[in-house]
């Protein structure tokens, strides 16, 4: 009796402190990724609240996912706050500078962005739970000269085949944002042991396989990317194992 009294009022002290509002509907961002080329003056970047409540919006850019102390950056965030009425939208300008590291190869920045509901004042000592949410996507900041994108860029990649591992070379100037790998072979297909990963320009990565594969001289690489929209694209490629 006495240990059923105490679980009651353990059950009752909980729920004294269970917030009333449990969920909050996230703010949403227009699109995956951001990519700007060299001599945009500004990019638009459509936000939205479908929800019935009020959110305070803190967007801003920088060199590492999440960082607030980055200086010297070639964007400019405007409006950096504002608030977000229930079931509106707000458009931020990202406008552009020039970039002295830009180079001849495609550069990755972050835009951040985070929001908090806003409560009104006399709600502030009620039992709510107030979680502050970040979220992050790419910028993919390109010389003038790769204004016309990367596509099929999955068959503009090195492949080096061997029974044990897949060596992949990116010789390109883009950013290449990898999905999945498979590699068919003789005796069925073989999973590249991988997460999803980003290969810089003129970088060179290597994966082993979850289960074995047998190959005698040829297989087939199936391999899934990113492209500027946010879809994933597929591309096979036919190679020789070493």
């Amino acid at each position: 009796m006495r240990r059923l009294f105490a679980w009651g009022l353990i059950l009752l002290l909980a729920s004294a402190f269970v917030p009333r509002q449990s969920a909050w509907a996230s703010v949403v961002m227009q699109g995956t990724r951001v990519v700007v080329v060299e001599g945009t003056r500004e990019k638009s970047i459509q936000f939205s609240n479908p929800s019935d409540h009020p959110f305070l919006v803190q967007v801003w850019a920088s060199r590492t996912p999440g960082a607030t102390e980055d200086t010297g950056l070639p964007f400019v965030v405007a409006p950096p706050v504002f608030k977000l009425e229930p079931r509106s939208g707000q458009t931020v300008r990202l406008k552009i500078l020039p970039d002295p590291e830009l180079a001849d190869i495609e550069r990755v920045y972050y835009l951040n962005f985070s929001h908090i509901p806003a409560i009104k004042a006399q709600a502030e000592e009620a039992n709510r739970l107030i979680l502050l949410i970040k979220s992050t996507v790419k910028i993919f900041y390109r010389p003038a000269a790769l204004h016309e994108g990367a596509f099929d860029i999955g068959k503009r990649l090195e492949y080096r085949l061997t029974q044990e591992q897949l060596e992949i070379r990116n010789p390109t100037p883009f950013n290449v944002n990898i999905n999945s790998i498979r590699v068919e072979a003789d005796e069925g297909i073989a999973p590249v042991d991988m997460q999803p990963q980003m290969l810089a320009p003129r970088a060179t990565a290597r994966w082993g396989f979850r289960s074995a594969m047998h190959a005698r001289d040829k297989a087939r690489i199936s391999i899934s990317t990113v492209n500027d929209y946010g879809a994933e694209v597929t591309e096979s490629i036919d190679t020789v194992v070493k």
